[in-house]
């Protein structure tokens, strides 16, 4: 993962592929509070498929999926870039909510950056250079 990214985005995406959840064993779910919250379940309550628009029959871990799907250089195709931009902030919220479902007595803030995954948008769809008069 050489992606440009911030070192929790790159830490959360790692342990993910990995098989690691965040904090070691599996705790509660916070959303429906009646399962331990495994990679599986975590799969199923946090509707993966559906958020990244795969269907369930394509594969059962959608995020790896993604994942095993990142670019290995800098796209040029506009449908590549436009592929990234869509789903590469979905991956990083996702990836924040496992880590925060793991640690639910931390500050639940931490978890809500608005700029996820922002280092790997810029870098695919750089801003145009300013023009100087």
């Amino acid at each position: 993962m050489w992606l440009p990214m911030t070192r929790k985005e790159r830490s959360r995406c790692i342990r993910w592929r990995i098989g690691w959840l965040p904090g070691g064993k599996p705790k509660t779910c916070m959303t429906c509070l009646s399962s331990h919250f495994t990679k599986q379940h975590s799969i199923q309550c946090l509707q993966m498929h559906k958020r990244l628009k795969i269907h369930i029959s394509k594969t059962d871990d959608s995020l790896s999926y993604i994942l095993n799907r990142l670019p290995k250089s800098k796209p040029s195709s506009a449908s590549r870039i436009q592929w990234l931009q869509v789903l590469w902030p979905i991956v990083c919220t996702i990836v924040a909510e496992l880590d925060a479902h793991q640690h639910p007595t931390f500050n639940l803030q931490q978890y809500h950056n608005e700029n996820l995954g922002q280092a790997l948008l810029t870098w695919i769809n750089p801003a145009p250079p300013e023009l100087t008069r």
